[in-house]
């Protein structure tokens, strides 16, 4: 790694004495030629104050704007709200009437279960009848060797009791009958009954839809809100600093209209003011859209109950509907095979109840001692967390844990199975906040060695960007590398360490994905203005794959320390 990284301290602070010498002629020839334009600057400063003033009141203007926009906003935010408290009492609604329907169906198989015994007691009557009617059978033939003078009298009883055998077995028929009738009904009840549940379900599904949408488009209003502001703040900052300079070019100047700056200090401080509260009602407004978050969450919650209810409710009904079945069959085999499985179930279900009680005590023992959860999968990657929104989710088939990623900046839901480690945190970040001085020589090493660090194992990073537009930004990027010559790649980058270790790299830029943009977007290293480095292991299997890749491209190229360093990450 010591080749790699004398080229990335080169490319990031590397000294031209040459080229420092001819530019040092250069400033002592513009300096004669601004002392020959002395005279012009008071015109120009003049001319200058003139448009600042102009630039103000458009600001004024501008601002003006905002404040319509955020007082419409508020009217689409208590709007939202209004909507909120309908969708409650409609669910509320829903809820008892399914639970009038579960008590009716209740009653229902009770009522049918009734019936089912007093058939059953009925044929057991026949069936007592006929074993009796066949010891009188017996009894007759016996005298028949003795009597034969009552032969015909016997002749005429035992026709009747054939008879009587017809009729009993009609009614075992007709009792068969009735009991398919019953079973027909009652499919046909549960059908209906599925058919309705079906249609809540969508009806809730298309409200939560909509609910969804609405939200996404006042946090999309709110993007453009601040993008405006962010606008505003940084034209004042160019021409504060425009200001700035040309009191370094003439301090003559400066005293000669000292009344005329204290003018503009005075200006200057009021439209800070002005910003400030500006700031401050959109923070408010920001706080107010998270509110209605938390709100969409508890109701999300509320939902995903009912849903749990619906469950319950349709297991119950298919056991009611497995008992009418077993019946009709040989009783005591499928009792026997059902007790079985029912022990099975049951012993599975515990379990998994005990690990899913077991998962809520830790995530509440994390989220009351930290500020951070750091969760580990199976495959070693790693997020990171914040513990006042983090929580256990559970839905109609699966459960796991769900809150807001930090490195992503979204919601992000790991299913029970995947997750393999959970720990607390203080901080995020791996270290104190590096500020990114390249013209001094230890402050452009220290950069150099984080980026390298960070790139070789994973970690994604937080940096504070100056853009092309004179914008300054806090940007959280991952999946980073110095930027590939090739044209089309994807992140996380494949030829990582190849390319690393055959210098076939920008290394004056970085390529990363940043949350809420699928596309990979490049930085220049020399515009980085601060940098830190997130405490995770925050890749794919695809880039471990590629790591371990790495490590014996390393052990090749006999780059020692930076295969112990990769080796290192694959062990933890």
């Amino acid at each position: 790694m010591g080749k790699l990284a004398l080229k990335i301290y080169k490319a990031l602070y590397g000294l031209d004495i040459e080229a420092q010498s001819t530019e040092l002629t250069r400033l002592r020839l513009e300096n004669k030629r601004l002392s020959e334009l002395l005279r012009s600057t008071s015109r120009e400063y003049n001319a200058l104050n003139d448009k600042y003033k102009k630039k103000k009141e458009s600001l004024s203007n501008e601002y003006g704007v905002v404040s319509d926009e955020f007082n419409k906003l508020k009217e689409k935010y208590e709007t939202l709200v209004m909507e909120k408290e309908n969708l409650e009492n409609t669910l509320k609604e829903n809820s008892e009437k399914f639970k009038e329907e579960t008590d009716r169906i209740s009653l229902e198989s009770e009522k049918m279960s009734g019936e089912i015994e007093s058939l059953q007691k009925v044929i057991e009557g026949l069936n007592a009848e006929k074993d009796t009617i066949e010891k009188e059978k017996e009894t007759l033939c016996k005298e028949k060797e003795t009597l034969g003078t009552e032969k015909e009298n016997l002749a005429k009883e035992l026709e009747a009791i054939n008879k009587e055998k017809v009729t009993l077995n009609s009614e075992k028929e007709a009792a068969s009958k009735e009991l398919e009738s019953i079973k027909e009904r009652y499919l046909a009840e549960k059908d209906s009954l599925s058919k309705e549940l079906k249609s809540l379900n969508e009806l809730h599904k298309a409200e939560k839809e909509n609910r969804n949408s609405e939200y996404e488009l006042v946090a999309d209003e709110l993007k453009e809100l601040k993008e405006k502001y962010e606008t505003l703040v940084n034209e004042k900052d160019a021409l504060d600093k425009k200001n700035k300079e040309l009191g370094k070019e003439n301090e003559t100047l400066i005293k000669e209209t000292k009344s005329a700056n204290e003018l503009h200090i005075t200006e200057k401080d009021s439209l800070n003011k002005e910003i400030i509260s500006l700031r401050k009602e959109i923070t408010s407004l920001q706080e107010l859209y998270n509110k209605g978050k938390e709100e969409n969450t508890i109701l999300s919650e509320k939902i995903k109950s009912l849903e749990s209810e619906i469950t319950n409710s349709n297991i119950t009904v298919k056991t009611a509907e497995e008992v009418s079945s077993i019946n009709e069959e040989k009783k005591e085999e499928v009792q026997t095979a059902e007790t079985t499985s029912d022990k099975k179930a049951v012993e599975n279900t515990n379990d998994e109840e005990l690990i899913k009680e077991r998962m809520q005590k830790e995530i509440v023992s994390l989220t009351h001692k930290y500020d951070y959860i750091r969760v580990t999968t199976t495959i070693g990657n790693q997020y990171l967390y914040q513990s006042k929104h983090f929580q256990l989710r559970t839905g109609l088939f699966d459960w796991g844990i769900e809150g807001k990623e930090i490195i992503t900046d979204e919601i992000l839901y790991i299913e029970n199975s995947s997750v393999a480690k959970m720990e607390g945190l203080d901080s995020p970040f791996d270290g104190e906040e590096i500020a990114c001085n390249f013209e001094d020589e230890d402050s452009a090493s220290a950069v150099a060695d984080s980026l390298l660090m960070a790139i070789c194992t994973y970690q994604p990073i937080q940096v504070n960007y100056h853009d092309k537009n004179g914008r300054t930004t806090l940007k959280n990027l991952y999946h980073v590398t110095f930027k590939p010559l090739t044209n089309k790649f994807s992140l996380p980058y494949k030829n990582l360490f190849r390319d690393m270790l055959d210098d076939k790299i920008d290394a004056e830029q970085l390529s990363a994905l940043c949350p809420h943009n699928p596309e990979p977007r490049n930085f220049v290293i020399q515009q980085i203005q601060t940098l830190r480095r997130f405490n995770a292991f925050f890749t794919t299997s695809k880039g471990i794959e590629t790591l371990k890749e790495g490590i014996k491209l390393a052990q090749d190229a006999e780059q020692t320390e930076l295969a112990e360093v990769l080796m290192s990450k694959i062990q933890n």
